[in-house]
């Protein structure tokens, strides 16, 4: 009778368990994202009644799954990434703005964001504002459209900020207040603050994370002020670092975007 070698039976045993477990992660994935779905489905019902401007991002998450986001985990330091195809990550990236900053991106006729959405690339969602004085500006594209994005608006900042009738009035700096997964904001922090610590040092701007979750949500609001080109800089940093979290809790089927609750700012206005 033949008998096959015990090794060669040891490896033919391990590749039928790696198949196994990788058909059970990949179940595994898929069912999340199903559950994310559906939750993001519900809480749009819900939160969005007929005739809203606009709804959140469809993904409930920054980027998409491993294989698609373009970014490659290395060894070593589990804070660093390789970035083959960075062109073809898709973000959605969510700003919290006043009344009086909404009109000045919209422009007379619409034809300021009409503008932005042409040169940049990105997609720019408003949401409606007859509940709340502020706004959801919803950006999504690629890496590089929403980088553009935020010079634009930035840049428009300071052009009316340059307007002001008293010259000699010193102007404050553009600030701009993202919303972030409360997920997403310790890797931004880093150790004893030392990431974020790191991202003002190279871009110059100054980024601070709240400590309160914003309502009702999940989020936190990460506010950025500067010059436009230390704004845009900073953005560059945090897609880079929110990515690679992200990444990580995809390839490990630890997703906290199943239970996250964005953050809407409704009946918030002063009735008088």
């Amino acid at each position: 009778m033949y008998e096959m070698d015990p090794q060669m039976l040891a490896a033919q045993h391990h590749a039928l368990m790696q198949q196994v477990a990788a058909q059970q992660a990949a179940a595994q994935y898929a069912a999340a994202q199903q559950v994310a779905a559906q939750q993001v489905a519900v809480h749009q019902v819900a939160a969005y009644p007929p005739g809203m401007v606009s709804h959140p991002p469809p993904m409930a998450s920054l980027i998409g799954p491993p294989e698609d986001n373009g970014y490659a985990l290395t060894e070593g330091s589990e804070d660093e990434l390789e970035k083959p195809n960075s062109h073809l990550i898709t973000l959605s990236l969510r700003i919290i703005m006043q009344g009086k900053e909404v009109g000045s991106i919209i422009g007379k006729g619409g034809e300021t964001v009409k503008k932005f959405r042409a040169d940049s690339g990105a997609k720019i969602n408003i949401s409606d504002g007859s509940t709340s004085s502020e706004r959801i500006v919803t950006l999504t594209g690629t890496t590089d459209t929403i980088h553009e994005a935020f010079r634009m608006i930035a840049e428009k900042f300071e052009e009316d900020m340059s307007r002001m009738p008293d010259p000699n009035t010193p102007r404050p700096p553009v600030t701009l207040r993202i919303v972030m997964p409360a997920s997403q904001c310790g890797p931004l922090i880093g150790k004893n603050g030392c990431k974020i610590k790191e991202v003002r040092e190279k871009t110059g701007a100054s980024i601070q994370v709240a400590g309160d979750l914003l309502p009702n949500s999940t989020e936190r609001a990460v506010t950025i002020s500067g010059t436009p080109a230390a704004i845009t800089d900073c953005i560059v940093q945090v897609c880079f670092i929110c990515s690679s979290r992200r990444q990580k809790e995809l390839l490990f089927l630890t997703d906290p975007e199943v239970s996250r609750v964005y953050y809407q700012p409704i009946h918030s206005l002063t009735l008088r």
